[in-house]
C-alpha cells in the first residue's frame, strides 16, 4: 500500500507539473476526477477566496487516492493472474 500511495504522488506530481507547463487534452483527461473536485468546491465558478484556495489542494490528493486505488487494484490482479 506505501509503494502505491508513492508511486501515486509521483505520478499525480508529474502530471500535474507537466500539464501547467504545457496543456494538453491526455493531460486533462489524465488529472480529471480531481478537477471535478475542485470544480465542486469552487462551484464551477470561482468560489471565495479560501475555496480559490483550498480545490488546487483537495484536486491533487483526489488524484493521489485515485491514482493509488487504480495502482492496488491492478496488483490485486496480477496477484489472482498469478495464481
Amino acid at each position: 500500500m506505501r509503494k502505491a500511495m508513492f508511486l501515486a504522488v509521483v505520478v499525480v506530481g508529474l502530471l500535474t507539473a507537466i500539464e501547467r507547463a504545457a496543456s494538453s487534452e491526455l493531460l486533462f483527461k489524465l488529472l480529471f476526477p480531481g478537477l471535478a473536485v475542485g470544480l465542486l468546491i469552487t462551484g464551477g465558478h470561482g468560489g471565495t477566496v479560501i475555496e480559490d484556495e483550498i480545490a488546487p489542494t483537495f484536486s491533487f490528493v483526489f488524484n493521489v487516492l485515485v491514482y493509488a486505488t487504480v495502482f492496488v487494484g491492478i496488483v490485486k490482479v496480477q496477484e489472482m493472474i498469478n495464481r
